[in-house]
């Protein structure tokens, strides 16, 4: 058989083996879901002999590492146990405790602050089997504070922007034709007329003229008879007179004097 063979062999073994040691159980699971075990008996009390020495898988419940063996004919847990801390007949010194199938200090052990399992909070040490600086148990519930209300700030109002309203937009002039205005006939105030205050020149009155009586003879007749007259000699009518210019011409007619009148003969 080779070198090979006889490995395979080997491992083969040790699994089986290993197999028998997890399924060679003879506790049903029953049991032990109902409490009624070895393993409880134990635990109940401890100086209980088994008469595990000839049967020895009775203490173990099919662990790796198991947490109970037989211990001088009796069940015990090494987890615990300060006789068989571990294992078999390691007795703890007096000022150590078994906990975790170790043997510690439980007065300075942060883990196992004055007992198994009591951990200390991170940043506390373990003074005495307490960690300091830790409260009593139970702890005090703290009083609930009284809500005051808030005394009230007096707050300058703030002031309110005021609304600008914008310039007014420059309207460009709108270009206006100017319409044709008639020219208002302005009638020429008439000027003064002055009149020259030099006298009017009147041709002066005929002088009376002397009509001699001429013999008429006189023939008898029914009736009277005029006589006749001779022609009276009459003056010139005098020329106009000349006057300023005035808007309109002014004549001024002269009407010559009448002369003395001639008396007839009848």
């Amino acid at each position: 058989m080779g070198l090979q063979a006889q490995s395979s062999a080997l491992l083969m073994l040790v699994l089986v083996l290993f197999l028998i040691r997890i399924e060679g159980n003879p506790i049903p699971k029953e049991v032990h879901e109902n409490g009624i075990d070895s393993t409880t008996l134990v635990e109940n009390d401890v100086n209980q002999i088994t008469g595990c020495t000839l049967r020895p898988s009775i203490c173990s419940r099919g662990e790796l590492f198991p947490r109970f063996l037989c211990c001088n004919d009796r069940c015990v847990d090494v987890t615990s146990d300060n006789d068989n801390c571990g294992v078999c007949n390691f007795r703890c010194p007096f000022n150590r405790q078994c906990c975790g199938r170790l043997c510690v200090n439980t007065l300075i052990n942060i883990y196992n602050c004055g007992g198994c399992g009591n951990v200390c909070p991170i940043g506390r040490l373990c003074i005495f089997g307490v960690c300091a600086f830790s409260r009593a148990l139970p702890f005090p519930v703290p009083p609930s504070p009284v809500l005051v209300p808030p005394t009230p700030v007096p707050v300058p109002p703030t002031p309110v922007p005021v609304p600008v309203s914008p310039p007014p937009t420059p309207v460009p002039p709108v270009p206006v034709s100017p319409s044709p205005v008639p020219p208002v006939p302005v009638s020429p105030s008439p000027p003064p007329v002055s009149v020259s205050p030099s006298p009017v020149p009147v041709s002066p009155s005929p002088s009376p003229v002397s009509v001699s009586p001429s013999p008429v003879p006189v023939s008898p007749s029914p009736g009277p008879v005029s006589p006749s007259t001779s022609p009276i000699p009459v003056s010139p009518s005098p020329s106009p007179v000349a006057v300023t210019p005035s808007p309109s011409p002014v004549t001024v007619p002269i009407s010559p004097s009448p002369g003395p009148e001639i008396p007839t003969m009848d």
